[in-house]
C-alpha cells in the first residue's frame, strides 16, 4: 500500500481530491510518450512521422496561440499524415493501462465521500479521457463532465498554475480544501502549493523502473537500439508489469522477466506470422509439434478468431523416426543413439558393437548388416505411434504443422507417414530441409540467435522428453534430474509468456500491428543478452540445454553464454581498447617537442601492426 497516513490526513480532511490523469491515473506501455508516434510511423510505413507529429504540435501552439486540442494539431500536419488521427487516437487508448499508485488514491478517496475531479494539461478531449478511464476500469460510465479539467479546453495549464485557478473558481472550494496528486515535481506539486492547495508527488513509472538494478538490461536495451518504439512497447510492457507487481509485494523473477519481455515477443511475432500465411478461404488444420507447439499453440489461439482454423497440439518426436525407422539421416549422432537404446534391449546386437573402434563409414556398414536383430522392436515403437496418431481427428484437407526449427524435418516426415493427408507445409523459425515449408527467418538476412539454445528450453512445454507410447498416449521419460531442474526455470518463464499474451490481448494493441519481423527480434533479444549483468549471467548457470534427439546430453547455458555472447562482447572491447590506446598514444607523441623521444614513441606504438 502507497497511502502514508499523512496522505489519507489530507484526503480526510479535504473537500476536493484533484488528479492528474497521464502518468497518475493512466501510464502508457511505452516507454516514453513520443514512442507513441515512432509506433505508429512503423506500423503504419508513413517514414517521418513522429518528427512531422511532435513538430506539428510547436506550430499549432505558434499558430493559434493557445493550449491546443489534437484536431488543431492536425490542423497544420502535413497532409500526408491527416489520416492518421484516428489511428493515433485508437493506439493511445489501447497503450493506457491503469496506474496501480493512482487508482489507490481514487478508491480511498471514494470511500471518504470525497469529491473527485481530474486535471490534466492535454491536448485530448474529456470524451477521450473519460473513456480511458472507463475502459481501465477506473471509473464507471457515466461521469460529470464538469469533473475533467483539461487545458485544451480552458486555454490554461498546470505548469503555468492557471489551470488550478479555473479548478478553485469552479468549484468555489478554498485552495487549502482542495489536495492535487500528480507525477510532475513542476506542475503537480510547486504550482497546486503556490495557489494555496495542499500536493503530493506520486512515482514516475519509468523513472522507478528505470532506477531499479534489475531493471538496467531493459533500460540500457532501450537506449542501445536509439530508442526503437517496437523496443519501446516490449520494454514498457514489463516496466508496467513490474511496476504493478511491486505495488502488491512481488518480486519478479529472473525468467519470470525473460519469459514476459523476450520469448513473448517472439512467441507472437512467430505465431501472426502463421496467421497470414495460413489460407484465408478454406477450413485447415494447424498441428502444433510437441513440445515446441505448446506456448506457440496458446499464443495462437487466444488471438484466433477464425474457426475455420482448427488447432491441435500432437506429438511427433524425433525418437520414432529415428528408432521406429531407424532412420539416422546420414547422420553420426543419430545412428550413436540408434546403437545405444537397441544395445540395452538386444544383447546380441550389443555385442556387435562392443569394443569396436570404427569410423562412421564402417559403422554405416556393420550397422546395415545387423539391423535385422532390432526391426521387430522398431516396429513394434512405430506401430505403438501409429495407434496414438489415429486419435489425431482432422477437420479438412489442408493440413499443416508448426514447429520451431529442423534441420531434416524429422516431425513432418514422422506425420506424412501417419496421417491420412500429408502435410502441405511446414512451418518453421528456420530449417534447412527438402520438404515444402515456410520460414519466419529469411535465409538471405543475417538472421542469428546469439541465444538459440535458450529457446529450446522455455519455448516449450511442462513436459518431460518423451520415451515412448503406450495405450495410444505418451510416456515420459521423468528420470533426468536436470530435465526436472529444467523445467522449474520453464514454468516461472511460461507464467511471464502467459501474463505478456493475456496483457497484449486486453489492450487491444494486437489489433493495431500484425508482424514482429524476425530481423527485428533478432537484434532486440540479441542485444538483451550482450547486456546481461553479473546477478543475471548466474541465473544462466541454472539453465542446462539438451541438444540431443533423445534428451540425454546437455549443456550448461552459461558456459554457452561464455563461448558464443561473451566472446563477441570481449573482442569488439578488445578492440575499442586498443584503438584507443592508440589514438591516445598518438596525441601524447604530437605534445612531445624532442624528436627522439617522438621517433622513440612511434617505433613503440606501430611496432605492433595487428593492434
Amino acid at each position: 500500500m502507497w497511502l502514508s497516513k499523512r496522505i489519507k490526513h489530507d484526503i480526510d480532511s479535504s473537500k476536493i481530491i484533484s488528479l492528474d490523469v497521464f502518468d497518475t491515473l493512466l501510464s502508457r506501455r511505452f516507454m516514453h510518450p513520443y514512442d507513441v508516434f515512432g509506433f505508429i510511423e512503423q506500423v503504419c510505413q508513413c517514414p517521418g512521422f513522429k518528427d512531422a507529429r511532435i513538430v506539428a504540435e510547436y506550430n499549432a501552439r505558434q499558430k493559434y496561440k493557445k493550449d491546443v486540442n489534437l484536431d488543431e494539431i492536425y490542423n497544420v500536419i502535413s497532409v500526408q499524415y491527416a489520416h492518421l488521427k484516428s489511428f493515433e487516437l485508437a493506439t493511445e487508448m489501447n497503450c493506457m493501462y491503469a496506474n496501480p499508485i493512482g487508482y489507490e488514491i481514487l478508491q480511498y478517496a471514494k470511500k471518504a465521500g470525497k469529491d473527485v475531479i481530474c486535471t490534466s494539461d492535454t491536448y485530448f478531449s474529456k470524451d477521450f479521457i473519460i473513456g480511458a478511464l472507463a475502459k481501465n476500469g477506473i471509473i464507471n460510465l457515466p461521469v460529470n463532465t464538469d469533473n475533467i479539467f483539461v487545458s485544451n479546453e480552458h486555454n490554461a495549464r498546470k505548469s503555468d498554475g492557471l489551470l488550478f485557478d479555473c479548478v478553485i473558481n469552479t468549484t468555489g472550494v478554498l485552495p487549502r480544501d482542495i489536495v492535487h496528486f500528480g507525477d510532475s515535481q513542476h506542475s503537480d506539486y510547486v504550482m497546486p502549493r503556490k495557489r494555496g492547495m495542499r500536493a503530493h508527488k506520486i512515482p514516475y513509472v519509468i523513472k522507478e523502473f528505470s532506477a531499479a538494478t534489475e531493471n538496467k538490461k531493459f533500460v540500457n536495451l532501450y537506449a542501445e537500439l536509439n530508442n526503437n518504439p517496437l523496443t519501446s512497447l516490449f520494454v514498457g510492457m514489463y516496466a508496467k508489469q513490474w511496476w504493478c507487481s511491486k505495488h502488491t509485494g512481488r518480486k519478479l523473477d529472473f525468467w519470470y522477466s525473460v519469459g514476459y519481455a523476450i520469448i513473448a515477443p517472439f512467441i507472437y511475432g512467430y505465431t501472426q506470422f502463421i496467421r497470414q500465411n495460413l489460407p484465408t478461404e478454406t477450413p485447415c488444420d494447424l498441428l502444433f509439434v510437441a513440445r515446441d507447439g505448446f506456448l506457440l499453440k496458446k499464443c495462437f489461439d487466444a488471438f484466433n478468431s477464425n474457426c475455420d482454423i482448427n488447432t491441435h497440439y500432437v506429438y511427433a518426436p524425433r525418437l520414432v523416426k529415428i528408432l521406429g525407422d531407424l532412420d539416422y539421416s546420414n547422420k553420426s549422432e543419430y545412428l550413436d543413439i540408434i546403437i545405444n537404446y537397441y544395445s540395452n534391449i538386444n544383447g546380441t546386437f550389443k555385442r556387435a558393437f562392443e569394443n569396436k573402434t570404427i569410423d562412421f563409414r564402417e559403422k554405416q556398414q556393420l550397422f546395415t548388416d545387423k539391423q535385422n536383430l532390432i526391426a521387430p522392436q522398431a516396429r513394434e515403437l512405430k506401430s505403438r505411434y501409429i495407434e496414438y496418431a489415429k486419435t489425431i481427428k482432422l477437420h479438412s484437407d489442408n493440413v499443416m504443422m508448426v514447429d520451431l526449427a529442423s534441420s531434416v524435418m524429422s516431425s513432418q516426415r514422422i506425420l506424412n507417414d501417419v496421417l491420412p493427408q500429408p502435410i502441405k507445409y511446414g512451418f518453421y523459425l528456420g530449417t534447412n530441409g527438402d520438404l515444402p515449408y515456410r520460414a519466419y527467418m529469411d535465409r538471405h538476412e543475417n538472421q542469428t540467435l546469439d541465444m538459440g539454445p535458450i529457446y529450446e528450453l522455455l519455448v516449450s512445454s511442462p513436459e518431460f522428453p518423451i520415451k515412448d507410447f503406450s495405450d495410444k498416449r505418451p510416456v515420459y521419460n521423468e528420470d533426468n534430474l536436470l530435465e526436472k531442474h529444467d523445467k522449474q526455470l520453464f514454468i516461472k518463464s511460461m507464467d511471464g509468456v502467459l501474463d505478456y499474451i493475456q496483457d497484449l490481448k486486453n489492450s487491444g494493441l494486437c489489433g493495431q500491428f500484425h508482424t514482429l519481423p524476425m530481423k527485428v527480434f533478432a537484434k532486440y533479444q540479441n542485444n538483451f543478452w550482450r547486456l546481461l549483468s553479473r546477478v543475471d549471467l548466474k541465473q544462466l548457470q541454472q539453465a542446462n540445454w539438451a541438444y540431443d534427439a533423445l534428451n540425454n546430453n546437455h549443456a550448461n547455458m552459461y558456459q554457452y553464454y561464455r563461448a558464443t555472447v561473451a566472446r563477441k562482447s570481449e573482442g569488439a572491447f578488445k578492440k575499442s581498447l586498443y584503438r584507443f590506446r592508440g589514438s591516445f598514444l598518438k596525441f601524447i607523441i604530437n605534445l612531445v617537442p624532442v624528436k627522439r623521444w617522438r621517433h622513440a614513441m612511434r617505433r613503440h606504438c606501430f611496432s605492433n601492426r595487428n593492434v
